[in-house]
């Protein structure tokens, strides 16, 4: 026997069969789980007048989900969980969606779905849950990690600069100080007039006497 309890704090169903629990589901007749929830419960022989007094649904949707269900396609069971969802993504939320995207989720990777349905939600008057754009955020995610590493990737380029490696430095080498008059002396007093280098004369020695 299937029993469901409602969590109002939460926005939850819980679902019992006998006393031991099989899932718990948001409140939420837009969310995929709770249609697969209540399709699950419509193949397993529940009567629909009673899924239709405690889930508040039309029988014919019931039906469509169930029979997506029993199919064991995956491409007709998500179209059939999806139902009207996509037809509230018209193209001007969609383009609001991409712009706004990358925005919030830099500011904060955590909330950025609900600040985004709630925008959306005040300036175009449609609710949709974060489940109808779970799909859409993925996409969205991988397009911005590509075009973060496509930026820094023309970043890298436009600076021209290699990695240094650990012999190289990034100071350059102290300038030369130009010759003074004393060691431009002593270079031209060594140097002879064709550009050898004259001999060293031996010095007189301190001290001696000439004979």
């Amino acid at each position: 026997m299937f029993a469901v309890y409602r969590d109002e704090q939460k926005r939850e169903l819980h679902v019992y069969y006998g006393f031991e629990l099989l899932e718990v589901v948001p409140d939420d007749k837009t969310s995929p789980r709770f249609k697969l929830m209540v399709a699950q419960l419509y193949n397993a022989g529940v009567k629909g007048i009673t899924l239709v007094e405690v889930f508040k649904v039309d029988p014919k949707f019931m039906r469509r989900w169930g029979r997506a269900l029993k199919s064991g396609d995956p491409e007709t069971l998500v179209k059939a969980l999806q139902g009207r969802g996509p037809r509230k993504l018209t193209p001007e939320i969609k383009a609001y969606i991409k712009r706004r995207f990358p925005i919030l989720y830099e500011e904060n990777p955590h909330n950025y779905s609900s600040r985004l349905r709630k925008e959306i939600y005040e300036i175009f008057n449609v609710r949709i849950s974060g489940e109808g754009l779970r799909l859409h955020f993925h996409e969205l995610k991988a397009q911005h990690q590509h075009d973060q590493h496509d930026q820094h990737e023309a970043n890298d380029t436009q600076s021209g600069r290699e990695p240094l490696t650990s012999c190289e430095s990034e100071d350059p080498p102290p300038p030369q100080s130009p010759p003074t008059e004393d060691t431009a002396g002593e270079q031209s007093a060594h140097n002879a007039p064709d550009g050898t280098e004259k001999a060293e004369q031996p010095s007189a020695k301190k001290g001696a006497l000439d004979v």
